[in-house]
């Protein structure tokens, strides 16, 4: 059987491909609990030609669609239209991230299946079902399969990372190209507010063993590593003896990871030895300079930290990008502020994301009946969904005005070295990225 994975593109993003493109790892652990047992090709739409290319050669039994954010919705409706066209036969089955956590928009899909969770397991058992016939869509209904909540990585296959190979030189992130995604964990034990993750574990924190986890660092080509774990370092013990094992293997890379400011705080010996075997860079939920917003955010986190953190790591040559959220009721002062903070902590990138209620989360439940659109391309956190204080042209002026004032260096440099951590591009995509916030209040219908 011949099982088609598809990744859609999302040409109206406003953080583009051109600044960032990281492979699409969900799908190549899909692929590595399918490909065993099945044919499997994964197209990837944002690197890939047109499906109607693909449809002249290739004949797909059944094909799985990643719905992999909200964003990606109204992309994905146009393509499984088109899958419906060019492969009428063919089973549809939907997945991805926006659809595990919430059903909206999703009865606008003309598919066959949906499956939530993780989804490689639950996938071949359907796969297995369909050969026997046991699985028929009746009435136009799509069935729902749901994955059993993740608890053990030794319950998951390896990603199957080969059927990509001819596109592991192109996906990069930022300075990191070409880069390769990994995963040392699931699942975080806090419970922010604006996030969904600890949701998806019940607030379990699941690691990888590191056998595994050094034997698919060394299958990986690429120097650059992104951990795309919700918080690398919560067992910090575990992330020690991690760090001595890769050390004694004798694998070199180069790491970006997420990470908590207490957390470095806390275990700052530890982020020491990593740096010393290529933590490269971080990515820290700042938020705020606020006590209050980090209250109610339900951070369970204080303002020093962040501080701290950021010494500790310049200490030891780790960049630093921190992430802070734009509040809809901020005033000019409110931006001004948060600019001046930034800027006097020397950050070597900050990056900002509007308060955004994303499906499934607290904050989504808390604010549903206050959105300004419905529109699921808003939902990028580049774009207010609630009601602004100020004049809602005058709030995306300021927040353009935020990004350019604090990433000076954003602009192209001639060589890695000096280049900015985040917004790196050989075009002028930064330029293009602030023309979209400045004109973001023409989005709203």
């Amino acid at each position: 059987m011949n099982v088609l994975l598809i990744w859609p593109n999302n040409p109206n993003t406003v953080l583009s491909n051109d600044l960032s493109c990281c492979e699409p790892l969900s799908l190549e652990y899909v692929a590595g609990a399918l490909s065993p047992y099945y044919e499997v090709e994964i197209w990837d739409l944002r690197l890939d030609p047109p499906l109607e290319v693909l449809a002249t050669t290739y004949k797909p039994e059944v094909i799985g669609l990643a719905i992999p954010f909200t964003t990606s919705l109204p992309y994905a409706l146009r393509i499984s239209k088109q899958i419906k066209q060019l492969w009428p036969e063919a089973s549809l089955v939907l997945g991805g991230h926006h659809a595990t956590v919430s059903d909206m928009w999703i009865n606008l899909f003309d598919a066959d299946y949906l499956i939530s969770g993780e989804g490689g397991n639950v996938f071949l058992k359907l796969l297995r079902a369909i050969e026997a016939g046991e699985r028929k869509r009746k009435n136009k209904e799509m069935i729902l399969l749901k994955e059993d909540k993740i608890v053990s990585f030794d319950e998951i296959a390896k990603p199957n990372r080969a059927i990509l190979a001819r596109h592991h030189h192109k996906y990069f992130h930022s300075i990191y190209n070409p880069v390769a995604l990994i995963r040392f964990s699931a699942g975080c034990p806090f419970n922010c507010s604006f996030c969904i993750l600890w949701k998806l574990t019940d607030r379990k924190y699941i690691v990888k063993n590191n056998q595994r986890i050094l034997e698919e660092m060394a299958e990986i080509t690429s120097k650059n590593l992104y951990v795309v774990d919700d918080e690398a370092f919560i067992q910090p013990e575990r992330m020690r003896i991690l760090a001595q094992d890769i050390l004694t293997s004798g694998i070199k890379k180069r790491y970006h990871m997420y990470l908590r400011a207490d957390t470095a705080v806390r275990h700052h010996t530890i982020i020491e030895k990593w740096a010393h075997i290529g933590l490269d860079s971080v990515l820290v939920g700042a938020e705020s300079f606020s006590e209050d917003d980090l209250k109610d955010y339900s951070k369970k986190a204080v303002v020093k930290d962040t501080i701290k953190a950021v010494h500790i790591f310049h200490q030891n040559d780790i960049k630093v990008r921190a992430n802070f959220i734009i509040k809809p009721d901020f005033t000019e002062d409110d931006f001004k502020k948060l600019e001046e903070s930034v800027i006097k902590l020397k950050i070597d990138l900050p990056s900002f994301a509007v308060l955004t209620p994303l499906p499934g989360t607290d904050l989504y439940i808390k604010h549903k009946d206050k959105l300004i659109s419905h529109d699921p391309e808003l939902f990028d956190c580049y774009h207010t969904l609630l009601p602004t204080k100020m004049s809602i042209e005058k709030f995306y002026d300021c927040f353009a005005q935020l990004m350019v004032n604090t990433s000076t260096g954003n602009k192209a440099k001639s060589t890695e070295s000096d280049a900015p951590m985040f917004y790196f591009s050989n075009d002028n995509s930064f330029e293009k990225m602030i023309n979209k916030i400045k004109t973001g209040h023409l989005q709203y219908s």
